[in-house]
């Protein structure tokens, strides 16, 4: 039986084929087609008559296979309509036109498009961030650098336009003037001084000439504005500092210059700085050796022991005096430079011990004090410093001082703590006025004197960063 039989005849539930009322169209079908193979010519003309009603047959058989379809449905009462067996062998086949390669984009289609996504992205942002991400990138004020960096570089270059529209001459219409910077490499709408307008992107003869003068201009105008050198000729080192920060400012706003070499020609900037800071050292011989550099007096330890031992300074009788030894502790024995070191130190940093044999014989026994450091800015998470290092426990120390009898830093730091409030989370806390009401109330509290408050609880529990200088 062939498949167009057992899909008309259909299924019975045991899955055998129910094929007796057509076993006969079966056989007689059969037998056409042997008496048909009987009655066949055995000339080699045949397989070319085949060949040529290909088609003719094949329309039969579809039309047979979809009458024994219909004959099926209308017995098991399905209503199917189903096309005439001409009607399927005209269904024309679907041709599909071919395709072209696709063209290459032209830079002005990828312009375009740039231009519409970062639109897109200045005024919406990045949608497929939740809210919280989102709320954390809209605050952000930070860039790689610290925000102290930042803002040093902002004074800056308003010194600089200030300086070239007083003094500037023709320049000064490039600092005056406002104008759209096309130039920005991170902006597209960004208004700012002309001068990034006209001598931003490539660079000629024009553009070299007016950023030579206006690096001479500042160049000799240019000087301390406070300090004991108000008013004088700044040093070499701190005018190319500036001017490096400044390079990175202009930079990022579309100047190509670089003033460490493109200004070193005859007559040009580098020529006229060099003269004029031969011509101020005939007068000052001083000028540029680092001469006003903050450095220790070599005999510092030597009158601060005398000063302690003429009662000029008592750690232990007055609260600022003692503050004043540890501020010296940390700064001569472990090497804190700089106010904001001291400041921002946390008690949690604080490590009194004993040495043992593993120091050596001669520190066995001794009491030792410290603190956990260090204390640097490289010790950030950030992408040029992406690793911190797993043991942050190393403790800068000092012993106690068995040679001198009038100063002992290790017997200074264990006053000073225990003078400190008992739940303090920062080493400097506020100095208490004697005898107030503040004092004397944790005096009752403690069962001691206390001398400084909550350091870290708030502002108003902290030294003063103005004090601490003064100390």
């Amino acid at each position: 039986m062939d498949a167009a039989s057992i899909l008309a005849a259909g299924f019975n539930s045991n899955n055998t084929t129910t094929h007796a009322s057509d076993n006969t169209t079966a056989v007689d079908s059969a037998g056409r087609r042997k008496i048909a193979s009987d009655s066949e010519p055995e000339d080699d003309d045949v397989d070319k008559e085949e060949e040529d009603n290909d088609d003719e047959n094949e329309i039969d058989d579809d039309a047979s296979f979809l009458r024994k379809c219909h004959e099926h449905n209308r017995k098991k009462g399905m209503r199917i309509e189903l096309p005439s067996a001409t009607t399927a062998a005209s269904i024309p086949t679907l041709q599909h036109p071919p395709q072209q390669p696709p063209s290459s984009p032209t830079p002005e289609s990828n312009a375009n498009l740039a231009k519409q996504i970062a639109s897109s992205l200045w005024k919406d942002g990045i949608t497929g961030l939740n809210e919280e991400e989102r709320a954390h990138i809209d605050k952000c004020d930070e860039g790689k650098n610290s925000k102290k960096c930042t803002d040093k570089q902002e004074k800056l270059e308003k010194r600089w336009f200030d300086t070239i529209a007083e003094h500037g001459g023709h320049l000064s219409q490039l600092a005056s003037v406002l104008k759209h910077n096309p130039h920005h490499l991170s902006e597209s709408n960004s208004i700012d001084y002309g001068f990034y307008a006209v001598l931003g992107g490539e660079k000629n003869a024009d553009k070299h000439k007016m950023f030579n003068d206006c690096l001479v201009c500042c160049g000799m105008k240019w000087c301390c504005l406070n300090g004991p050198n108000k008013g004088k000729q700044l040093q070499p080192s701190a005018f190319a500092k500036y001017m490096e920060q400044l390079t990175i400012v202009f930079a990022e706003k579309g100047i190509r210059y670089n003033f460490g070499i493109d200004f070193n020609r005859k007559g040009e900037f580098h020529g006229v700085l060099k003269t004029q800071w031969n011509k101020i050292r005939e007068d000052d011989p001083s000028h540029g050796t680092g001469a006003n550099r903050a450095r220790t007096d070599p005999d510092l330890f030597i009158k601060f022991l005398a000063a302690i031992k003429n009662k000029k300074i008592r750690p232990c009788e007055e609260p600022e005096h003692l503050c004043l030894c540890v501020i010296f502790a940390f700064g001569f024995c472990l090497g804190l430079r700089g106010s904001s070191e001291h400041m921002d130190l946390k008690t949690s940093q604080l490590y009194i011990g004993e040495c043992t044999m593993a120091d050596g014989q001669d520190l066995c026994g001794l009491k030792w004090g410290g603190l956990k450091v260090p204390h640097s800015k490289t010790r950030q998470l950030k992408l040029t410093n992406t690793r911190l290092a797993r043991d942050q426990d190393v403790v800068l120390s000092f012993v106690e001082d068995t040679l001198h009898r009038y100063w002992n830093p290790f017997q200074v730091l264990c006053f000073y703590v225990d003078h400190c409030h008992p739940l303090a989370t920062k080493v400097h806390g506020r100095i208490l006025k004697r005898d107030s009401k503040e004092a004397l109330e944790l005096k009752k509290q403690c069962g001691k004197d206390i001398w400084f408050a909550q350091g870290g609880k708030g502002s108003n529990w902290n030294m003063g960063p103005s004090k601490h200088r003064a100390l």
